[in-house]
């Protein structure tokens, strides 16, 4: 069942509250822990390809721990090696971005700010994520994929 036929049969009502835990699943999955911890720097979180590991800022609300897990995994995903931090980041969070649009949790206040701050303005924004697209949807989809399957596992 694809993602958009699953919106529309309903299939993702009352998923917020495992949307984390599911997202936590998934990265066990691909070999990497997931830590709830305190952050420093004001990040929200990071991934270390090193220790396979990603941390959650712990003092976060829900709904931008799920999106800062989904930036995560998108670094897990598309960046075992990089050169360009911005690039990296412009697409962690688009990937950040696309999972949390499909789930129905609306984080593009926070999404695109971050995005258009790491590629130097909304121009070099749009540039970017045309450069990257394809990476993009792969990466969310591959996440995506595994709600699909927990829900009909669940049915």
């Amino acid at each position: 069942m694809g993602i958009a036929l699953a919106k529309q049969r309903g299939v993702y009502r009352g998923l917020h509250r495992s949307l984390y835990p599911q997202q936590m699943e998934f990265a066990t999955a691909i070999s990497f822990t997931v830590e709830d911890a305190e952050v420093p720097d004001s990040f929200n979180g990071d991934c270390t390809h090193e220790l396979h590991g990603i941390r959650v800022e712990i003092s976060n609300s829900p709904a931008p721990r799920v999106k800062t897990l989904a930036h995560q995994i998108g670094h897990e995903l598309l960046h075992k090696q990089f050169d360009d931090r911005a690039f990296a980041e412009l697409e962690a969070e688009s990937t950040a971005h696309v999972i949390c649009q499909a789930l129905n949790l609306d984080k593009s206040d926070y999404s695109f700010g971050y995005v258009a701050g790491w590629a130097g303005g909304g121009e070099q924004a749009i540039a970017g994520i045309k450069r990257s697209c394809e990476r993009i949807q792969k990466a969310a989809a591959s996440v995506l994929q595994s709600f699909e399957v927990g829900q009909e596992q669940a049915a």
